[in-house]
């Protein structure tokens, strides 16, 4: 059977294929490990269940310039597969397209002066990773979702679902608070918009406190794989954080973390989220 994951991204600064751009695809794609079982190996491969490839690209790209937009596909078929990579003519939204999920995101950090870097930026400067304060989610229920059942395994997770789903995955956190409007959660309504927000604390480093406001807006699609989908949603979410440089991972040793899920305007659905600074 013929698949294909999908991974389209901006840059702002002008990198080389042969350095931080395959870096860059291959962490991009890591965030699909969690649902679809992807991994990638340190020399340029990656495998998939039982399925091992390579990463190639478009001859036409030897560098990634700055503000265009560019594609990396994953394809497997019949035990193979590839990743390419290529430049798209038309200037399309930053979008990650998973089994069950459709993301379109931008990523901007904020350092200890308060100047403002893409993720690009941060790679090429050799920035560590999990040096944020912030990390801020808002997604969208498109269709009819089941909720009263979902926590017995049938489907959309429920709002308890999702702390629940934080409390068993991320107890790496030495204090941990969980804020949840639970009137208005009781249950998903559609179509409406939610944003999961989390604050994220740990100790200054040598060069100060730095933070980054995840912008995006997450749509859930209801298919055959909605199961599995709806046990791995929250992991895919903050994974995604982890390997697109927000670094939420207990080598980073964060101190505390704060999560609140709550209901937003319907009219701000599509609009992008506001940059918030960390505390």
């Amino acid at each position: 059977m013929l698949q294909h994951w999908r991974i389209r991204f901006q840059l702002f600064q002008q990198v080389t294929v042969e350095g931080t751009a395959w870096i860059l695809c291959a962490e991009m794609l890591k965030m699909a490990r969690t649902i679809i079982g992807l991994e990638t190996s340190a020399n340029g491969g990656f495998s998939l269940n039982q399925v091992t490839g390579s990463i190639s690209h478009d001859r036409g790209v030897t560098y990634l310039a700055a503000g265009e937009v560019y594609e990396c596909t994953l394809s497997t078929f019949d035990g193979e597969g590839t990743v390419f990579l290529q430049k798209l003519a038309e200037r399309v939204p930053i979008q990650y397209t998973l089994p069950g999920i459709e993301v379109e995101m931008v990523v901007t950090a904020v350092d200890a002066r308060g100047n403002a870097q893409s993720y690009a930026n941060l790679l090429e400067s050799g920035f560590e990773r999990g040096k944020f304060d912030q990390l801020e989610v808002r997604f969208l229920s498109p269709t009819a979702l089941p909720s009263a059942n979902a926590e017995a395994g049938m489907g959309f997770p429920t709002p308890s679902f999702v702390v629940q789903a934080l409390t068993s995955q991320w107890n790496l956190y030495n204090d941990i608070e969980f804020l949840v409007d639970a009137e208005p959660l009781v249950r998903w309504v559609t179509p409406q918009a939610y944003s999961i927000s989390a604050d994220m604390k740990r100790q200054p480093g040598p060069g100060g406190q730095t933070h980054l406001a995840f912008q995006g807006t997450v749509k859930y699609n209801c298919g055959s794989d909605i199961p599995d989908f709806s046990a791995g949603i929250l992991r895919a979410l903050f994974w995604l954080g982890t390997y697109t440089g927000i670094g939420l991972d207990s080598r980073f040793g964060w101190g505390h973390m704060r999560v609140r899920i709550e209901q937003v305007a319907r009219a701000g659905i599509g609009q992008p989220l506001s940059t918030k600074r960390g505390h």
